[in-house]
């Protein structure tokens, strides 16, 4: 127990998580403490809690990994997918009206120049 409280105030030293004021808890702060604390507790209680030995539990955890990065890349496939799909449409679309507008345009100009024409009569 004495190794462990002098490799705790040894870590606690070296994370600069010292008290200012000497007094409870020897002098260091209770958060400090309590975050060191809650931290080994949590680590023990999980490896002892565990479902499964760690080998499997990485494997199930790569498998999961790899599965969500598949996901992942498929929606972006998509998205891209529907990108140059909606691109593809509005080129088609401005195609379509560039094509009604010169014709209007020429229809204008035609009859621009009837109606000059008219007048010159």
């Amino acid at each position: 127990m004495k190794k462990f409280r002098k490799t705790f105030k040894s870590l606690l030293k070296r994370f600069h998580f010292e008290s200012r004021e000497k007094g409870a808890a020897e002098g260091y702060s209770g958060l400090a403490l309590g975050l060191v604390s809650g931290t080994l507790i949590g680590g023990i209680v999980g490896v002892l809690f565990a479902p499964a030995r760690g080998s499997i539990t990485r494997n199930r955890s790569k498998r999961k990994l790899l599965r969500a990065k598949n996901s992942v890349e498929e929606g972006f496939e998509d998205a891209v997918d529907n990108v140059v799909e909606n691109v593809e449409q509005v080129e088609n679309n401005m195609e379509q009206k560039v094509g009604r507008a010169t014709r209007m345009k020429n229809k204008m100009k035609r009859a621009g120049k009837a109606a000059k024409h008219e007048l010159k009569k």
